[in-house]
């Protein structure tokens, strides 16, 4: 699957889930996201970020120097006359001795995690990635890695109100997991790592904050910032209500569930595509995958349809592998989990808000009588 150029809207802290997917992908190319007339833009080449640029004056290589005392006002003013004329601030800067070549590749690396934060921190506006863009060739490049940039700019927002509508439920149950398919730890501080460790797929939320030393607060602010990087994922029992399930598996039965849950998986991605673009389409074959790993009989050798849905002639096929009465059991019990795992994805790439929205409307979907044939 290849995706290109692609644009969506922005919602609390999904663009998470948009730079982790170009870490995934290793794509090369320009993001920009904008929102209230001010834009900042990213360069990633194979799934490192590499540059970035704001339109924003104080997220500018010489405001931030200035604002930590590094500048006097008089380089300052050099610094933005000699811009003005064309010259790129880390070359103003270096000529007029105002900082050490080192000092600026540092300066650039802080400015552009910056601007990493500061793009996960709009909550409204719109996105656009253009694959194959490159930054001027006379640019100071970094090298940093998605993860790593993420955590440190949500470990920053931990103490403002952008993390509580993605804070878990208290009776949430969590699971291992780790995001990249190459098996990449996040880089993770000590406290993180600790409670990391009481995760185990039978405690709550709950349960896990009242035995974490680091309190109720912080450890649940930990636990959302371990979701939102793909550390931890929701326990895969906890699922949600599927469709009908008939007396007896006859073909025209089995038949009738997988059209049942083709249209709430097409549901699914329609919702997604509108959203996000074309992205919806790596996120929700992402999740088929990670669920097919453990449905096997059921899944092997599916993927999605360009409606989102699941080919019901191949389903068919591999259930006949599937002996007797077993098969209506292994045909729900798959279906539902991938149904769950849309409903994450929604969560997760666009927020509780969106998710609430598509569980109400995939229970309409369920109750309608032509989702039963």
């Amino acid at each position: 699957m290849t995706v290109g150029t692609f644009k969506g809207r922005i919602t609390p802290l999904n663009l998470t889930e948009i730079l982790k997917f170009l870490k995934e992908s290793g794509k090369s190319g320009l993001l920009k996201a904008e929102s209230d007339g001010s834009w900042r833009s990213l360069y990633v080449r194979r799934g490192r970020i590499i540059a970035g640029e704001s339109s924003l004056n104080e997220e500018s290589l010489i405001e931030l120097l200035r604002e930590v005392g590094m500048l006097t006002p008089e380089q300052v003013s050099v610094s933005g006359t000699l811009t003005k004329g064309g010259i790129r601030p880390g070359r103003a800067l270096v000529e007029q001795g105002a900082v050490k070549p080192s000092d600026l590749w540092q300066w650039t690396e802080h400015r552009v995690r910056t601007l990493v934060r500061g793009m996960l921190g709009w909550s409204s506006g719109s996105f656009a990635f253009e694959e194959g863009a490159l930054p001027p060739v006379d640019w100071m490049l970094v090298d940093l890695d998605i993860l790593d940039a993420i955590l440190s700019a949500l470990r920053e927002m931990e103490e403002g109100d952008l993390l509580k509508p993605r804070l878990p439920e208290s009776e949430a149950v969590f699971e291992h997991f780790t995001y990249s398919d190459g098996g990449e730890a996040p880089p993770l501080l000590a406290h993180e790592k600790y409670v990391l460790a009481l995760v185990n797929g039978r405690r709550t939320v709950s349960e896990i904050a009242r035995m974490s030393e680091l309190g109720e607060a912080a450890t649940r602010n930990i636990l959302c910032l371990m979701f939102l990087v793909g550390c931890v994922r929701h326990r895969r029992d906890e699922t949600v209500e599927g469709a009908p399930v008939p007396s007896d598996g006859t073909s025209k039965d089995v038949k009738a569930v997988i059209k049942a849950y083709n249209e709430m998986f097409a549901f699914v991605y329609g919702y997604m595509m509108k959203e996000v673009g074309p992205i919806a389409e790596h996120v929700l074959d992402k999740y088929l995958r990670e669920v097919r790993e453990a449905n096997e009989s059921l899944l092997g050798k599916i993927s999605l349809t360009k409606e989102g849905t699941l080919n019901e002639d191949s389903l068919l096929k591999n259930l006949q592998t599937v002996h007797g009465k077993n098969r209506l059991d292994t045909l729900v019990k798959g279906l539902n989990e991938f149904l769950y795992s849309g409903q994450l994805a929604v969560k997760r790439t666009l927020g509780a808000d969106h998710e609430a929205v598509v569980i109400r409307r995939l229970n309409e979907i369920r109750k309608s009588p032509a989702s039963l044939g």
